[in-house]
C-alpha cells in the first residue's frame, strides 16, 4: 500500500512538473494571443471611418482639440472600444494612423493616434452615424477619420457632401 501510494505520488508530482513547464507547444496548451481587427468602412456623408469588427463606427471625445477620456455614467452610452489584453490589433489596408492599447479595467481601451475610440450605443447598426456632433459629457463626440496617418493629425471627421456610401450602425465594441 505504502510503495502503491508513493508512485501516485511520484507520477503526480511529475505530471505537475510537465503542465508547469509549458513545453512551449499551442498543441501543449499555450496560450495564443487574440486578434482584433480594426477596419475602416464608408459612412454616407462622412466618407472612411474607423470601425470596428463588425463594421460600428468608433468615436472620440473632443474638447477644443484635445481627447478627453469617458468614464463613469458615460459609458453606459459611449463603450469604449475595448480587447482583451495581450490582444494584438490587425489593421484594415484603410487604416493609416498609429493604433495603441492602454489598460483599461480587465482588457484595454484600442487608442487611435492617442486618442481613445468608443462606440455609440444610438447606433443600432453597421455604418451608421448617429453619435457624431453631440455635445455632452464635457465635450463633443466625432466619428474617426481613418485616414488621420500621424499622431499630429487629428482623427476627427468632417462632414464630407462628396462622401458616398451605405448607411448603418454601430455601437457596443467588437
Amino acid at each position: 500500500m505504502e510503495k502503491k501510494r508513493l508512485l501516485q505520488v511520484s507520477a503526480l508530482g511529475g505530471a505537475l512538473a510537465l503542465a508547469a513547464a509549458g513545453c512551449g507547444s499551442a498543441a501543449g496548451g499555450a496560450v495564443r494571443p487574440t486578434k482584433r481587427k480594426l477596419d475602416a468602412v464608408v459612412v454616407s456623408g462622412y466618407g472612411s471611418v474607423i470601425a470596428n469588427a463588425k463594421a460600428h463606427s468608433t468615436y472620440v471625445l473632443d474638447k477644443n482639440g484635445r481627447p478627453l477620456t469617458c468614464s463613469g455614467s458615460c459609458t453606459a452610452i459611449w463603450p469604449p472600444l475595448l480587447v482583451p489584453k495581450g490582444a494584438r490589433i490587425i489593421k484594415a489596408s484603410g487604416v493609416k494612423g498609429k493604433v495603441t492599447l492602454r489598460a483599461r479595467g480587465k482588457g484595454e481601451q484600442v487608442l487611435y493616434n492617442g486618442w481613445p475610440l468608443y462606440t455609440y450605443r444610438g447606433d443600432t447598426g453597421p455604418r451608421q452615424s448617429h453619435g457624431e456632433d453631440i455635445r455632452t459629457f464635457g465635450g463633443t463626440w466625432h466619428l474617426v477619420r481613418a485616414s488621420a496617418v500621424s499622431s499630429k493629425a487629428t482623427p476627427i471627421m468632417a462632414r464630407s457632401s462628396a462622401s458616398a456610401g451605405g448607411g448603418g450602425g454601430g455601437g457596443g465594441g467588437w
